[in-house]
């Protein structure tokens, strides 16, 4: 696990996937907690680079393939906690284009599906999603 030591506090550092397709994002019900809908995302490892954590928890998660990402936003969350029972987490948030047909891992994911702005809003969103979705003003 990529993370670093702050007064005497430890951080991780996680990467997130905003995907998008015909006005409509790419979502995941979470099987394990956090428990909540989310974008994809997930921690990066120690020796990975930002993007190559992107390409495999995309790969991972859903069996989709990265064909681009653009960093949007950096953002620090210093309430949010992980199931390794970390607080505070570094979040690098990737605007990403896939290919290839979704595929849930149902060790990590329990549904997927493609939401517009309106749907978005009648999910029971993870506290940090909903957080950067509007910083990101998709909601």
């Amino acid at each position: 696990m990529k993370e670093e030591t702050i007064d005497k506090n430890k951080r991780h550092f996680v990467v997130d996937a905003v995907i998008k397709k015909e006005n409509k994002y790419f979502m995941i019900d979470r099987q394990d907690f956090p428990f909540g809908w989310a974008c994809v995302s997930g921690h990066i490892e120690k020796n990975e680079t930002p993007e190559e954590a992107l390409k495999r928890e995309i790969k991972e998660e859903v069996n989709l393939d990265v064909t681009s990402a653009k960093l949007i936003s950096e953002e620090f969350l210093p309430e949010e906690t992980c199931h390794y029972g970390i607080t505070g987490h570094v979040h690098f948030t990737f605007e990403v284009k896939v290919t290839g047909k979704e595929m849930d891992n149902k060790n990590e994911v329990k549904f997927h599906g493609w939401f517009d702005k309106e749907e978005l809003k009648t999910l029971d969103l993870q506290p940090e999603w909903d957080f950067l979705l509007r910083k990101l003003n998709i909601l």
